[in-house]
């Protein structure tokens, strides 16, 4: 499994687990506005200080951002950085959401 410290780049420690499916992508599916509400509460959580929040929104958009950004560069390895990337300014961005 793939796996990275996101926020060991941003400053602050968290593992992100990548790889994995998560019943909770479905309820984006089915649910746009409770998936939605869950974000909000995930970023909430988040600039609160829960550690594992962003491990969640992480587990939830990870797979997703990975097959964008693949089929974008082209690379494994630079979509797994795009994806890093983009995860530590989300990271960095809590404050302002």
């Amino acid at each position: 499994m793939y796996t990275e410290s996101v926020r060991a780049l941003a400053g602050a420690r968290i593992s992100v687990f990548t790889g994995t499916t998560n019943a909770s992508m479905a309820l984006d599916l089915a649910a746009p506005s409770t998936a939605s509400a869950l974000e909000d509460r995930l970023a909430l959580r988040c600039r609160s200080g829960d550690p594992t929040a962003f491990d969640e929104l992480v587990e939830r958009y990870h797979a997703r951002l990975f097959r964008f950004a693949y089929r974008m560069l082209r690379s494994r390895a630079e979509a797994e950085d795009a994806v890093q990337e983009a995860f530590v300014r989300a990271y960095r961005a809590l404050g302002a959401y």
